[in-house]
C-alpha cells in the first residue's frame, strides 16, 4: 500500500491522488525556498519532510478514504456524521525531537532547537500550542503520546529519506 496524502474527485469522476512521498518532498522544497532569504533552508526542508509523517498511519489512511469517498467499497459516512480526523502532525514533531536530542552532540544542535522545529511541525494546521496546559492540546502532552507510539520510522520506506538526510550541519 502506498500511503496517500491527498485525494480529490474531479468533475469527470476520476480521482487525483498525491502520495505522502510526493507531498512531503514538494513541501520540503517549497519550505526551503521560502526560508532561503534567512539562511534556514535545511531547517525548513526537515520540517517539510516531517510535517505530514502521521499520514502514513493506517487510521489516517482510513479517515482519508472514508471522508472523501475515495474507496467506494468502504462504508461511506452516514448523513450528518463526520469522522474525526486523526492527528497527523504529532508524529513528525516527535520524530524531530527524538532524533535531534538523540544525535544532538554529533550534529551540534541543541534540544531547544529541536523543540522549535517540533512546534512548527505540530502546529502546521492548528497553530502553535502552549507547552503545558490542556493535555490534549499542549505540545508536551502531544509529544509524549507520539513518542510512546513512535510510528515514525516507516516513513523512510516510502520517501527514501534516512536520518543522514535529516541532519543539520
Amino acid at each position: 500500500m502506498i500511503p496517500l496524502a491527498h485525494v480529490k474527485q474531479d468533475e469527470d469522476g476520476t480521482w487525483t491522488k498525491q502520495t505522502v512521498e510526493e507531498h512531503v518532498k514538494n513541501v520540503a522544497e517549497l519550505a526551503a525556498e521560502f526560508a532561503r532569504p534567512f539562511c534556514s533552508e535545511k531547517w525548513a526542508r526537515i520540517a517539510g519532510l516531517l510535517h505530514d509523517q502521521g499520514k502514513i498511519d493506517p487510521s489516517w489512511q482510513e479517515y482519508l478514504k472514508r471522508s472523501s469517498g475515495y474507496e467506494p467499497e468502504k462504508d461511506l459516512p452516514l448523513a450528518g456524521v463526520e469522522y474525526t480526523r486523526p492527528n497527523h502532525s504529532e508524529s513528525g514533531a516527535a520524530e524531530a525531537v527524538a532524533d535531534f536530542i538523540q544525535n544532538s552532540s554529533a550534529m551540534k544542535v541543541s534540544a531547544i532547537c529541536s523543540l522549535a522545529l517540533a512546534y512548527a511541525i505540530a502546529g502546521h494546521h492548528a497553530g502553535l500550542a502552549d507547552w503545558r496546559g490542556d493535555e490534549d492540546a499542549a505540545l508536551n502532552g502531544r509529544l509524549e503520546r507520539a513518542l510512546q507510539r513512535r510510528n515514525a520510522r516507516p516513513l523512510e520506506q516510502f520517501i527514501g529519506v534516512g536520518d543522514a538526510e535529516l541532519q543539520y550541519d
